[in-house]
């Protein structure tokens, strides 16, 4: 009789997490909706907030705390005040350390890390490019060690690369191949992908390699 009851509570917590699971994905999938129609600053802070309701109902969700923090770091990139910028990517922070904590995807997470440094390069490039540029490679280096068929790992590490000064081995013309690099792999995906994992940078990306051709 224990056993049995032993067998039946272990059925029905797995039976409750896999209804669980599809309401997720679905708030997840319904809120990226959101994130690829926003335009303005506005649009995105909505968007982050659907994100942490997410995230503090599915605190056990490495992909919640993700697109917080990856929401996050987009706003980051369109806020003018110097200081705010500092204080959402120490918000960021806190979120990526807790995706890593609950064995997120290592290769996203290494890569959203190294968007959080090229954030942190924004407030001041001339006081933190050099250290912030050299933390973002040596993350993008870890992203694509775990996997290199991670496009945004090559997208970013593209971007590091053409936004340091070409005598430090920077520019447009060494930025390229990781441009490429990236552009393949994203043509390989499918363009279709309904999931909720994340599929971002194609467009980035295609426009950076458009623009070091046109160099």
């Amino acid at each position: 009789m224990r056993k049995f009851i032993i067998t039946f509570v272990a059925l029905t917590v797995i039976g409750t997490a896999r209804a669980e699971q599809p309401e997720f994905e679905n708030a997840i999938g319904e809120t990226l909706a959101l994130y690829q129609d926003a335009t303005t600053v506005e649009d995105l802070q909505q968007v982050l907030a659907r994100f942490q309701r997410i995230a503090r109902v599915e605190s056990h969700q490495w992909l919640a705390h993700y697109y917080v923090a990856f929401t996050a770091i987009n706003i980051c990139f369109k806020e003018q005040d110097n200081k705010r910028k500092d204080a959402i990517l120490d918000e960021v922070q806190l979120s990526i350390d807790k995706a890593f904590e609950l064995n997120g995807d290592k290769s996203e997470l290494y890569t959203l890390q190294a968007y959080l440094y090229q954030g942190r390069i924004g407030v001041s490039p001339t006081r933190r490019g050099q250290t912030y540029s050299g933390k973002a490679g040596r993350a993008l280096k870890e992203a694509i060690n775990e996997n290199p068929g991670n496009p945004r790992a090559h997208y970013l590490l593209g971007m590091n690369v053409y936004n340091t000064p070409s005598f430090f081995g920077g520019g447009s013309k060494n930025a390229l191949v990781h441009f490429q690099k990236a552009h393949e792999i994203y043509a390989r995906k499918n363009s279709n992908n309904s999931g909720i994992m994340p599929v971002w940078g194609s467009e980035g990306n295609h426009r950076m390699l458009e623009n070091c051709l046109g160099n």
